[in-house]
């Protein structure tokens, strides 16, 4: 009986300490959200906010760098990783996957000089 509870102890602790090890798709380059280093690290704000929260979880990260946009997109449509971090929210998306709360607010803008003529209207 003592080998028993000794067993369950065991393995309850394992299931309460071990490392959960999740993984993570990124596009190849999208300064200030995330940058791959000349010697292979990652950096930059989403990879920081990213740590801490996999610090504070006991989550373990493995990055999977796809080389666009699209194809990292279609890697997570297709579950072979399981997270996309900081992408933006649509309704079409809210209806197959789950979000966190903002962790940014962007707002992206267009602009043209008073003076460049060649730029009528925007597509």
């Amino acid at each position: 009986m003592r080998a028993l509870f000794l067993l369950f102890c065991i393995f309850i602790s394992t299931q309460l300490f071990s490392v959960q090890k999740i993984t993570a798709v990124i596009s190849k380059n999208l300064p200030p959200i995330y940058k791959i280093e000349d010697d292979g690290t990652f950096t930059g704000f989403g990879i920081e906010v990213l740590e801490k929260i996999a610090k504070d979880a006991n989550i373990e990260i493995k990055y999977i760098v796809k080389p666009s946009f699209k194809e990292a997109f279609k890697a997570f449509e297709n579950k072979e990783v399981d997270i996309f971090p900081f992408i933006w929210i649509t309704e079409n998306r809210k209806k197959n996957f789950l979000f966190t709360t903002s962790t940014d607010v962007s707002t992206i803008r267009a602009f043209k000089r008073k003076t460049s003529h060649d730029i009528n209207f925007l597509k």
